[in-house]
């Protein structure tokens, strides 16, 4: 059997499986024919809940791999913002880190460039 084949063997052994337990539910006594499904029941809600953890999973990859992408897609086109950015942050942490006398120091070399 291929691929194809098993997937179709097992998506009509799913179909008939859902149409006994929707057959259990509507009939007169459906809570005993329900409880003899029980176990049916239980192992589709176990695999649905796997393939849906799966699905996020693939979702939140795909997400972060196209963001990853655009990132550097951004980067590659704007190195000169980007540089401006980066030493721009630096300076603003300087300022906060800096003691007295480096602060004194950075606005003659302020001034110094200006003139």
């Amino acid at each position: 059997m291929d691929k194809r084949e098993i997937f179709e063997a097992k998506k009509e052994q799913g179909e008939k499986q859902l149409k006994e337990i929707r057959e259990a539910a509507k009939s007169a006594d459906s809570d005993a024919k329900l409880a003899e499904k029980k176990d049916a029941i239980e192992a589709i809600k176990v695999k649905t809940r796997g393939k849906l953890k799966e699905l996020k999973a693939s979702k939140r990859t795909r997400y972060s791999m196209a963001k990853k992408e655009a990132n550097k897609r951004w980067d590659d086109s704007h190195k000169d913002q980007k540089r401006y950015i980066t030493y721009r942050s630096r300076a603003k942490r300087f300022i906060q880190m800096a003691s007295e006398a480096d602060l004194k120091d950075l606005d003659n070399q302020i001034h110094a460039k200006l003139n």
